[in-house]
């Protein structure tokens, strides 16, 4: 195939049309408003901030008669989605306290520490912190 020329196109590798998942009117209604804006060719040259800003008035300026068929389709792929998509629960796991501060780094840092910090650490009373000799915490001492 010579540079610049385009490939044939064959079945392999096409998709099926996707089906809109967008719950939100508005931009259901934005996306109508664009197709029909592209489709009448108002303007030479698309720019979507400009239609965007041309929509949002036209939707604020609309009655709720004629927001109900973009409010319906919005409510019907909700359901939808609601179900196909399996309500999971996140289990979390019984009374368990996760932390990224572990004794080993805390025994770490009171080896670096001058003798006027390690001073200040009993002034301020956590002296029993810098006698720590443990590197592990079971997690069933937390809970």
């Amino acid at each position: 195939m010579k540079r610049g020329q385009k490939r044939s196109r064959t079945g392999k590798g096409t998709k099926a049309p996707i089906e809109s998942t967008n719950t939100n009117p508005y931009l259901l209604f934005l996306d109508d408003y664009i197709k029909k804006d592209r489709k009448a060719k108002t303007s030479p040259r698309f720019f979507v901030s400009k239609h965007s800003k041309v929509a949002a008035e036209a939707w604020n300026n609309m009655y709720d008669a004629e927001k109900a068929p973009f409010m319906d389709v919005a409510n019907q792929t909700k359901t939808r989605i609601k179900k196909n998509v399996p309500n999971k629960k996140r289990t979390i796991a019984l009374s368990v306290f996760w932390t990224r501060c572990s004794p080993k780094k805390l025994v770490k840092q009171n080896a670096s520490l001058t003798k006027d910090q390690k001073i200040d650490v009993q002034t301020l009373g956590f002296n029993s912190m810098l006698t720590l000799q443990c590197k592990l915490l079971n997690r069933e001492f937390i809970s």
